[in-house]
C-alpha cells in the first residue's frame, strides 16, 4: 500500500498566527485565506511530511470527533489547499 505524503509547500506564502487561528498570505496569487482553529492545528501539521491519516487521527485525538467525520473534514482542507496550489506531494 503506498501513502501520499504532501506538505506545505515551502515559497510564496506566509503566516501569521491569530489567537487560536491563522492567517495565511499566498504571495504568488495574492490572496488572504482565514483558517480557523480546526484549521491551523491541520496547516501546523503540515509544515512536516504527513498524510491525510495522520491529519484526521490528529483531529479525533484534539476534537474528540469520530474517524469519519475527521476524515471528511481533512479531504475537503486538503482538496481545498490543493486547488490553491499550497501543498507538494
Amino acid at each position: 500500500m503506498v501513502v501520499d505524503m504532501m506538505q506545505l509547500r515551502r515559497t510564496g506564502m506566509t503566516w501569521q498566527k491569530i489567537g487560536d487561528d491563522a492567517v495565511v498570505l499566498d504571495l504568488d496569487a495574492s490572496v488572504y485565506l482565514s483558517l480557523n482553529s480546526t484549521g491551523r492545528l491541520l496547516w501546523e501539521r503540515l509544515a512536516e511530511p504527513c498524510t491525510e491519516e495522520s491529519l484526521a487521527d490528529a483531529l479525533v485525538e484534539e476534537y474528540g470527533i469520530d474517524a469519519s467525520r475527521a476524515g471528511a473534514d481533512v479531504a475537503a482542507f486538503i482538496g481545498d489547499m490543493r486547488t490553491r496550489g499550497l501543498l507538494v506531494e
